[in-house]
């Protein structure tokens, strides 16, 4: 059996296992996300005031859902991050730092002039490096599950609490729509329009006369034939700040330029 390989595996089991472990706890923190708003939403619609023995049950239920969410915002902080502490994952030496120590192993047997054991020495290194690293990886990857799995637990029991909880709710949501609902509709009628006044047939004549007019001033109007747009040229690697002309301004400017030629 070649150890060597075997712990080298189990290193990289452990290290996608901590990735595995931290990403499904962005499931819990939305599911959790979603339990407190909907309790939220509840307590702020709730009429503790209609029934007294249907507000104690929905009290009792409030404080025991309140406890399970607690229990389970506790647990998934300690799996997430161990509250502000950390885990404390264990991971091999860089590169370059291994690289050179196994040089100065082969340069210290060189010098002194001995049997060269250097390769086996820190291949025995790694190999212990390996065994240590795992297992300290594997103790935190162990207590993430615990945490995580608490975590469930309590946030399911949170969530069975909130459907009983939705029992009563719907019971108090339903009595306050049976409660009569009274509201006061006024009518303000104090506008008074005489058109029959002088002042008001001045300006009605003076709009009708306006609209005609205006009338009369588009069918005299000349309808000249749009020019087309310009092209629009974008030069590769250069911030587009293009003139921003409407299709009108480009028109004016064009036949501006013609009414120049033709002077």
């Amino acid at each position: 059996m070649d150890y060597f390989e075997f712990y080298k595996d189990q290193y990289h089991k452990e290290i996608d296992r901590k990735n595995e472990i931290s990403n499904s706890l962005s499931t819990p923190i939305g599911i959790i996300s979603t339990l407190v708003a909907g309790l939220f939403y509840i307590l702020t619609t709730f009429d503790f005031s209609l029934n007294p023995i249907l507000t104690a049950v929905f009290v009792i239920l409030v404080i025991v859902s309140l406890i399970f969410l607690g229990i389970s915002i506790y647990h998934l902080i300690k799996a997430f991050s161990d509250f502000h502490n950390g885990f404390k994952y264990a991971y091999l030496n860089n590169s370059d730092v291994l690289d050179n120590y196994h040089k100065a192993l082969k340069s210290y047997y060189k010098q002194t002039k001995t049997t060269d054991t250097s390769d086996a020495e820190f291949n025995e290194y790694l190999l212990t490096e390996l065994i240590k690293t795992t297992s300290i990886n594997q103790k935190n990857n162990d207590s993430k599950i615990y945490h995580r799995f608490v975590c469930n637990k309590y946030m399911i029991n949170t969530f069975l609490t909130i459907c009983l909880l939705l029992i009563a709710f719907g019971i108090d949501y339903g009595l306050q729509n049976t409660k009569q609902k009274i509201q006061k509709v006024e009518i303000d009628s104090t506008l008074n329009v005489n058109l029959n006044s002088v002042k008001n047939k001045i300006f009605i004549d003076s709009l009708i006369n306006k609209s005609i007019n205006m009338v009369n001033d588009d069918k005299n109007k000349k309808v000249e034939k749009p020019n087309a747009p310009q092209t629009k040229i974008l030069q590769e690697g250069k911030d587009p700040k293009i003139e921003r002309q409407t299709f009108s301004e480009q028109e004016k400017n064009k036949n501006e330029k013609e009414k120049s030629k033709d002077k």
